[in-house]
């Protein structure tokens, strides 16, 4: 069996016919900056993050682009990404990434959003829980 199987029991309540847990709700949004990591959410020290659900959208006006949205560890090292977009013409892409069982994220990591190009936006948006 999985860890998380074995913790079940121990995060999940069920509240009706819905799963509940334990932990606190992180529900977050932010647009993105060209070239620089923006930080859409820090786990709290002491905490984990249970990312549920993380959605990244962009658009660009011009030949070009890029967007991410990626994990980075507490030295600022990038631990993986959840998607990356090279927009290649003129055109908009959505990804909703719904996770289940969620993705487990460490104290002190960050999600980051970020773009490559001024003629483009790019937005992120998370759902989970710390506990």
């Amino acid at each position: 069996m999985t860890a998380m199987l074995h913790r079940e029991d121990d995060l999940t309540k069920w509240v009706g016919v819905r799963p509940g847990h334990l932990g606190t709700q992180v529900t977050k949004y932010t647009p993105g900056s060209t070239g620089l990591p923006v930080i859409l959410h820090t786990v709290t020290q002491g905490k984990w993050l249970y990312l549920s659900f993380a959605m990244l959208s962009a658009s660009t006006w011009d030949v070009g682009g890029s967007a991410d949205m990626y994990v980075r560890d507490t030295n600022d090292n990038v631990v993986y990404y959840f998607c990356a977009f090279n927009l290649l013409g003129i055109q908009s892409i959505f990804a909703p990434m719904k996770f289940d069982p969620p993705v487990e994220i460490p104290p002190g990591y960050d999600i980051i959003v970020t773009k490559g190009s001024a003629t483009s936006w790019v937005y992120g948006f998370i759902h989970g829980w710390e506990q």
